[in-house]
């Protein structure tokens, strides 16, 4: 299992997991145990494995019709899925990097996705539109995890490169370069501190 996200919401918890036998499951459990756990196999036949897996949940609001409930599963096979969390129904299909490494939705409405690739680039989907709205270029190496600040207002970037990089989303600008000095970096974690802009990363 490479992957997994988590949802609790009205008395059930939604589980998305994906893995190296190329496959990705929906799992739901009521934690009143009222009911028996079901888990779905994803239709979407993945051909290398399923790396990542992101759920915008925790960003729906009230109004539907301008963000969906979604499911995103990511390979190293190039593509992303999205899918209906509710039916498991496939909704897209996203395509643009060679790799998928990571995937995080905005957490202003969850309609945008955000998606690193192990050949050094970024790239930001709009869901609704179904279009690529920014790919971000600079590292030299893999980009190995990233995320939106809890704002909304930049994107983050870790690579192999050692290097973590802030993105302007709108405009594509990359603002500022952290050199960390130190090997290729594998991990991050924001929402640090008082204000939420502490971010932490490790590295090899």
């Amino acid at each position: 299992v490479y992957s997994v996200a988590c949802h609790v919401e009205n008395g059930k918890l939604v589980i998305l997991s994906g893995g190296g036998d190329d496959k990705a499951y929906l799992h739901q459990i009521a934690t009143s145990a009222a009911a028996a756990p079901s888990s779905q196999l994803l239709a979407y036949h993945h051909t290398d494995t399923v790396s990542c897996v992101a759920l915008n949940l925790a960003y729906v609001s009230e109004d539907l019709k301008k963000t969906p409930r979604l499911a995103a599963t990511g390979s190293y096979d190039g593509s992303i899925i999205l899918y209906d969390p509710d039916t498991a129904q496939q909704k897209l299909k996203l395509e643009g990097p060679s790799d998928i490494e990571w995937m995080d939705f905005h957490p202003k409405g969850g309609s945008v996705l955000l998606a690193g690739s192990g050949d050094g680039t970024v790239w930001m989907f709009h869901i609704p539109l179904n279009r690529c709205l920014q790919v971000f270029v600079g590292h030299e190496q893999a980009v190995t995890a990233g995320c939106f600040s809890p704002d909304g207002k930049w994107a983050l970037s870790a690579s192999a490169d050692g290097t973590l990089r802030v993105w302007a989303p709108k405009t594509g600008m990359n603002k500022h370069v952290f050199r960390t000095g130190e090997a290729g970096l594998t991990c991050l974690a924001n929402n640090g501190g008082s204000d939420g802009m502490l971010v932490m990363v490790g590295a090899e």
